[in-house]
């Protein structure tokens, strides 16, 4: 479970603060494990994309913080709770969606890298 600071910030960010039983129709425990499994669907996704050392860089918490705000934000609009209501839901679509060009060049640094092997006969 997130401790508490990261909680308020992503509900602060998302606006998930305000409105939240018109928003997205749950009680306030409701939605702190939804936000909790958006954001470990989120790390678990940047680790996956990204070369990330094992105790995650605060710069990267932070993104991880706003991605997790940008998703739960674009779900509120479409009043659509994606990772709870679908059975096929596309993490890696909704990711798209909200992966803005700053958070792009944030994480620039921790791009995978791939060794290319040159051979010659």
């Amino acid at each position: 479970m997130l401790d508490e600071n990261t909680l308020k910030k992503i509900k602060q960010y998302s606006g998930a603060n305000k409105n939240t039983e018109e928003l997205f129709n749950l009680e306030t425990t409701e939605l702190d494990n939804y936000i909790n499994d958006y954001y470990t669907a989120m790390e678990s996704w940047v680790k996956k994309k990204y070369d990330i050392p094992d105790k995650i860089p605060d710069d990267v918490i932070q993104i991880i913080i706003e991605l997790t705000s940008n998703i739960i934000r674009s779900h509120a609009v479409r009043q659509d709770l994606g990772i709870t209501d679908h059975e096929n839901f596309d993490f890696d679509e909704a990711v798209n969606n909200i992966f803005t060009e700053d958070i792009e060049k944030r994480m620039k640094p921790y791009i995978k890298k791939s060794k290319i092997h040159v051979f010659s006969i």
